[in-house]
């Protein structure tokens, strides 16, 4: 596997899977520390301390999907430099402004 985890492309109406990004048929990240980029640019970062448990954090110029927002590609890179201990400490470095997201897989 590459160094970057190609994302998923928007078409305007919605997501299609891009290779490598999601984990598996259950859609999630590997266990790790990810920066978060659109079109080239960072626009957040990912931290997962175990399979279905995930911590991002999203900046001020991410841009959510929308019909009306164009193709936005999203590119997840892991990182090895900076790693928190622990979720508590990913999210005492959240930024000001910034959009704090927990998600919790549960399996049907």
């Amino acid at each position: 596997m590459s160094d970057k985890r190609e994302g998923v492309q928007s078409d305007g109406e919605g997501y299609e899977r891009g290779s490598g990004l999601l984990a598996g048929p259950d859609m999630e990240i590997d266990p790790g520390y990810f920066i978060v980029k659109q079109n080239g640019q960072q626009v957040g970062r990912a931290y997962a301390i175990r399979r279905g448990e995930e911590h991002w954090e999203l900046f001020t110029g991410y841009r959510w999907p929308s019909k009306n927002s164009g193709p936005v590609t999203l590119v997840i890179e892991p990182m090895s430099q900076g790693v928190p201990a622990d979720d508590d400490a990913f999210r005492r470095g959240i930024r000001q402004g910034s959009v704090y997201l927990h998600l919790m897989a549960v399996k049907h």
